[in-house]
């Protein structure tokens, strides 16, 4: 991940249960305003309980931080089906996974 000298980011330290990610919090230049910025990569070959990692990360962040948030990354998810929930933020539906179906339709991103 990349970050431009003139915008002010830190490195954020989130549970590393799924270490296959990078989260970064950037300060917008002309305001207050914070971006908790993230960048996840799951393999095609994840196992399930990886998966279940993946998971507890992304309710993490959606319930510790309360700014706003850009998650952005590879899930390697072929049949995954993106639908809004609640007016805001999304949520996701996978139907090719078994257990995981429940925990990720539990999902808010934008919390």
């Amino acid at each position: 991940m990349y970050v431009a000298s003139h915008l002010e980011a830190t490195l954020v330290d989130v549970p590393d249960a799924f270490n296959e990610s990078l989260f970064l919090m950037i300060k917008c230049p002309q305001t207050a305003n914070r971006l908790l910025f993230g960048n996840i990569y799951r393999s095609p070959s994840s196992t399930q309980s990886n998966d279940n990692n993946l998971y507890e990360l992304i309710d993490y962040i959606a319930e510790k931080f309360k700014t706003q948030k850009v998650i952005v990354g590879d899930f390697n998810f072929r049949n995954i089906q993106w639908f809004p929930e609640h007016g805001s933020g999304t949520s996701a539906k996978c139907s090719h996974l078994n257990d995981n179906v429940a925990l990720v339709n539990s999902l808010s991103v934008n919390k």
